[in-house]
């Protein structure tokens, strides 16, 4: 898992969390707008520190989509 501050000084743009079928629709549709586009799990600090299942529960069905513009021709 890469981290949220990784993604940052790498040039992701950070746009908002998505859970099931929407992660790879917003993926995709990132995509296909010329963008390349990723989904990780959310990052540590934005989950409450004081419910341990809630983190893996949000772990496993929640994404935090990131983007940033494409190196190269848009395909």
């Amino acid at each position: 898992m890469t981290d949220s501050v990784d993604r940052a000084a790498a040039g992701w743009e950070r746009r908002f969390i998505a859970a099931g079928q929407r992660v790879e629709e917003a993926v995709t549709l990132y995509e296909s707008l010329g963008f390349e586009a990723v989904a990780d799990p959310p990052p540590a600090q934005d989950l409450p520190s004081s419910c341990g299942d809630c983190q893996l529960v949000v772990a496993l069905q929640f994404k935090t989509i990131y983007t940033r513009k494409r190196k190269g021709p848009t395909p």
